[in-house]
């Protein structure tokens, strides 16, 4: 996740290019907005050839591939929060057991 401060820098860095540039704000604006559209679009899901689904379909690729692990997880969690982790099993409350 990007931080505040990268945030100000790249307003910083929009403000030095608009002010180099001569450029109107909202032509500036509207290729920002462009360019971000693209980069979003280009990162979007890829078709997955067949000789791949064999990696995805092994038993580490899934969510909580190890049971004991994702107990100890949630016995870890409820000793500390007192509450259940919304799992599989409807508890929860004050820890007033």
């Amino acid at each position: 996740m990007y931080s505040l401060t990268h945030l100000f820098q790249c307003v910083a860095l929009v403000t030095k290019i608009q002010d180099k540039l001569k450029m109107p704000k909202q032509l500036l604006n509207a290729i920002i907005l462009v360019m971000l559209s693209l980069s979003m679009i280009s990162c979007s899901a890829t078709n997955i050839k067949p000789w791949e689904r064999g990696n995805l379909a092994k038993p580490a690729m899934t969510f909580g591939s190890d049971s004991l692990i994702d107990a100890t997880d949630d016995h870890v969690y409820f000793s500390k929060e007192a509450t259940s982790g919304g799992r599989s099993f409807g508890a929860g409350g004050c820890g007033c057991n």
